[in-house]
């Protein structure tokens, strides 16, 4: 299912402005926490994995609706390309767009122009913490993508 067809099936009074807070290490599923490692970035916590795992939060929604995701992650050193995620829901992958979502990284200038000309300086990524929501990678979506969850349990999981 693309996303257009996904969410036009739901009304301006399905986005839900709640907020469900998930806690890093007590939400993780059963199966996450032997997956994966916590472990502390500039005076935060963070989920680590592997290339290979993925992690996965138990969610209590107490008022069914639409959903966005924000993310809080920290950008540890990479092959020069963005995050890529796989997104589901329960297990499912709840449309098309949420297979290979997107997290950018962070770069800077490797040293700074003093010349004033214009030639560009060589990008260095910088390691960081970054705040962002889930969005569709090709960008044909804006602002962020909407989950629709309805009311108990579910599941959220992050793939690579």
């Amino acid at each position: 299912t693309r996303y257009v067809s996904y969410i036009s099936r739901y009304g301006a009074s399905d986005y839900n402005q709640d907020v469900i807070e998930v806690d890093l290490e007590k939400d993780l599923t059963a199966d996450a926490k032997n997956a994966v490692s916590i472990q502390e970035y500039d005076g935060k916590k963070t989920v680590v994995t592997s290339d290979e795992d993925s992690v996965a939060w138990n969610l209590n929604v107490k008022k069914a609706g639409l959903y966005t995701i924000q993310v809080e992650y920290y950008t540890i050193e990479g092959y020069g390309s963005n995050i890529e995620r796989n997104v589901y829901i329960d297990g499912e992958y709840p449309f098309d767009e949420a297979e290979g979502v997107e997290f950018t990284r962070v770069y800077a200038d490797e040293v700074p122009n003093p010349s004033g000309l214009l030639n560009r300086p060589n990008q260095i990524e910088k390691n960081s913490w970054v705040v962002a929501y889930v969005t569709d990678a090709m960008g044909y979506y804006t602002p962020a993508l909407s989950f629709y969850l309805t009311e108990g349990k579910h599941t959220l999981t992050f793939e690579l």
